[in-house]
C-alpha cells in the first residue's frame, strides 16, 4: 500500500440532495441522478454507470453529492461531508486534504486488500481489463478496470493490529491522477 493525499486547493462542487436545484433537474436527464421519491436517491457514479448492475449508490435526503471533473455525481454523508469540506463560496468546496492509504495491482496483495475480499465483498477478475475490481459499495454493485486505485477512506485495527473495518472505494486511473499526489 502507499499513502496518499488529496491534492491541496482542489475544489469541488457540492449539492445537497433534497434541496431544489437546476442542477438535480440536469443529472436526472443525464440519467446519473434519480430521485426514489422516499427520500432516497441513486446516483450514478462513472463506476456505478461502468457496473452494468443499472444501479446507482443509495443517498438520502440530507447527503452531498459532489461532482468530479467529468461531472458524474459522487454521494457522501452530511457528516463526512462537514468533517472533510470547507466552504469556499456558492456551491465551491475544498476538500480538506487527509493522508490516506491506497493500493493498485502494480503492488503485492496486503492484508487489507485480503480483509475487503474475505469480509467486504471485492472480487478481482484476473480475466477482464474493465471489469477487474467489483463490490457492493454504498448499496449497489460497483466495478472498476484494472488500472484503477482502491483508497481507503479509513481502516480500523483492533489492538493486536489485526483489521476490524475498512472504508474505500474505487477511483478510475484518470480522476486518480488528477485528484491524488503519492505521499
Amino acid at each position: 500500500m502507499y499513502k496518499i493525499i488529496k491534492k491541496q486547493g482542489k475544489i469541488v462542487e457540492a449539492y445537497r440532495l433534497g434541496e431544489d436545484n437546476v442542477l438535480f433537474k440536469n443529472l436526472q436527464k443525464e440519467n446519473k441522478l434519480l430521485d426514489l421519491h422516499n427520500g432516497k436517491y441513486e446516483v450514478f457514479s462513472q463506476e456505478a454507470v461502468n457496473s452494468e448492475s443499472g444501479h446507482g449508490q443509495v443517498a438520502e435526503k440530507g447527503d452531498w453529492i459532489r461532482l468530479d471533473s467529468a461531472g458524474y455525481p459522487y454521494p457522501c454523508t452530511d457528516e463526512w461531508f462537514k468533517e472533510n469540506m470547507r466552504h469556499i463560496e456558492g456551491d465551491k468546496y475544498e476538500q480538506i486534504p487527509k493522508p490516506l492509504m491506497a493500493w493498485d495491482c502494480t503492488q503485492h496483495m496486503c492484508q487489507e486488500i485480503f480483509f475487503l475480499i474475505e469480509k467486504k465483498g471485492l472480487k478481482i477478475d484476473e480475466n477482464s481489463q474493465q471489469k477487474y475490481y467489483s463490490a457492493i459499495l454504498w448499496g449497489n454493485p460497483e466495478a472498476a478496470a484494472k488500472n484503477a486505485v482502491i483508497v481507503f477512506y479509513d481502516i480500523s485495527y483492533d489492538q493486536d493490529g489485526m483489521i476490524v473495518d475498512a472504508e474505500y472505494n474505487f477511483v478510475e486511473r484518470g480522476e486518480f491522477n488528477k485528484t491524488y499526489n503519492i505521499i
